[in-house]
C-alpha cells in the first residue's frame, strides 16, 4: 500500500476525484435535507410551470425570506431543458448537481494551487487532495445543489482569493477589492448566516490589512451583488422585499426557526461525532481547534469564530448549518 501511495501522482489523484464527483452527480439521489427540494425546486418547478400552487408552497415562501439566487437558476436550466423538449425532474436534478460538483472540484484545486507550497512535501499534498475528494461525506455532499454547499464554495474560493492576493499586493488593490466583493456579496446572497463569518472577515481587514483602495472596491462590488441579489427575490416573489431582513425577522427576532427544536450549546460536538464517526469527528474537531489556538491571528481563525459562536448560542441546531465551514477543516 505503501508503494501504490508513493506511485500515486498528484495528476491522478485529480482526475480520479474528478470521476468519483461525476459518479456521485449521476447516481447521488434524494437530498440530505429536505429544504434542498422544497426551497429551491419546487419554487423553480412553480415558475416553470405554475405549480404547486402559491398557497401549496412552503410557509416561508409566505413571508419572503429564502433568497432567489438558487431557484433562479435551477429555473434557468430547468427552462432551457423545456425548450429543448428535454425536460424531466431527474435530468434537471442531474445537471444541477454536475453543476455543484464541478464547481467543487474546481474551486477545491484553486485553493490546493493557492495553499500547496504551505502544505510541505509531496505527501501530504496527497493527503490534501484524498481528504478533499475522497472522504465519503465530502464527495456525497460536493454534488448537492443547496445552500450550504454553495455558500462553502465561495466562502472557502473567498479565502483562497485573499490568500493569494495578500502575496503580492503590487496587484491592482481596487480590481482585486472588487473580485473579493463579488464573491463575499454572493456568499452573502447565497447564504444570509454568512455574514458572521463575513463580519469576521471584514473586522480582520480593518485590523490588519488596512488597504483602503481594496476595502473601496469590496464595498462597491459587494453593494452590486446585494443589489443582485434583491433583482432574483423580485423574480421570485413578484415584489420587491428584503429577504434579509425577513430572515431576520422571523427566525432570529421572532424565534420561528426554535419551534423546530432547541438544542443545547454542546450539540454540535456530539452531533459532529455522530455523523462523522469517531475518527474522522474527532479528526475535524481536533484540526479546527489546533488552527485556531495556534495561528489566533490568521484570516481564516477571524472569519470562523464569530460564525461559530453565534452558531453555538442560537437555539435551534442542526449540523448541516456548519457544512459551510466544512471545506476548510
Amino acid at each position: 500500500m505503501s508503494r501504490f501511495f508513493q506511485q500515486l501522482t498528484l495528476t491522478q489523484i485529480i482526475w480520479a476525484g474528478c470521476l468519483l464527483t461525476l459518479l456521485y452527480a449521476a447516481f447521488s439521489r434524494g437530498a440530505y435535507h429536505s429544504d434542498e427540494h422544497y426551497q429551491i425546486l419546487e419554487y423553480a418547478h412553480m415558475k416553470l410551470f405554475g405549480s404547486p400552487a402559491l398557497d401549496e408552497l412552503p410557509w416561508e415562501y409566505g413571508l419572503q425570506m429564502r433568497p432567489g439566487v438558487q431557484p433562479l437558476i435551477a429555473y434557468g436550466i430547468g427552462w432551457a431543458l423545456v425548450g429543448l423538449n428535454l425536460y424531466s425532474p431527474i435530468l434537471l436534478v442531474f445537471l444541477l448537481q454536475l453543476l455543484s460538483g464541478a464547481f467543487s472540484v474546481w474551486v477545491a484545486l484553486f485553493f490546493f494551487r493557492v495553499v500547496r507550497e504551505e502544505l510541505g512535501g509531496i505527501r501530504w499534498q496527497k493527503w490534501f487532495l484524498i481528504l478533499s475528494f475522497f472522504l465519503w461525506f465530502m464527495a456525497f455532499l460536493h454534488v448537492h445543489f443547496n445552500a450550504e454547499m454553495l455558500s462553502g464554495n465561495l466562502l472557502l474560493l473567498l479565502i483562497a482569493l485573499y490568500l493569494k492576493n495578500s502575496r503580492d499586493k503590487t496587484s491592482c488593490p481596487f480590481r482585486w477589492g472588487l473580485l473579493l466583493g463579488a464573491v463575499a456579496g454572493s456568499l452573502f446572497i447565497v447564504r444570509f448566516q454568512m455574514g458572521f463569518a463575513l463580519a469576521g472577515f471584514g473586522l480582520w481587514l480593518l485590523v490588519f490589512d488596512r488597504r483602503w483602495k481594496l476595502l473601496g472596491g469590496m464595498l462597491l462590488s459587494v453593494l452590486a451583488m446585494i443589489g443582485i441579489g434583491l433583482l432574483c427575490d423580485r423574480w421570485l416573489y413578484g415584489e420587491w422585499t428584503l429577504s434579509p431582513i425577513n430572515y431576520l425577522r422571523e427566525n432570529i427576532l421572532n424565534s420561528h426557526m426554535d419551534s423546530f427544536g432547541i438544542e443545547p450549546w454542546y450539540y454540535y460536538l456530539i452531533a459532529i461525532l455522530g455523523e462523522g464517526g469517531a475518527l474522522f469527528g474527532l479528526l475535524v474537531l481536533s484540526a479546527t481547534i489546533w488552527f485556531g489556538v495556534k495561528n489566533p491571528r490568521h484570516v481564516l481563525t477571524w472569519t470562523l469564530v464569530p460564525f461559530l459562536a453565534v452558531h453555538l448560542m442560537v437555539g435551534h441546531k442542526e449540523l448541516r448549518f456548519l457544512f459551510p465551514t466544512l471545506f476548510l477543516a
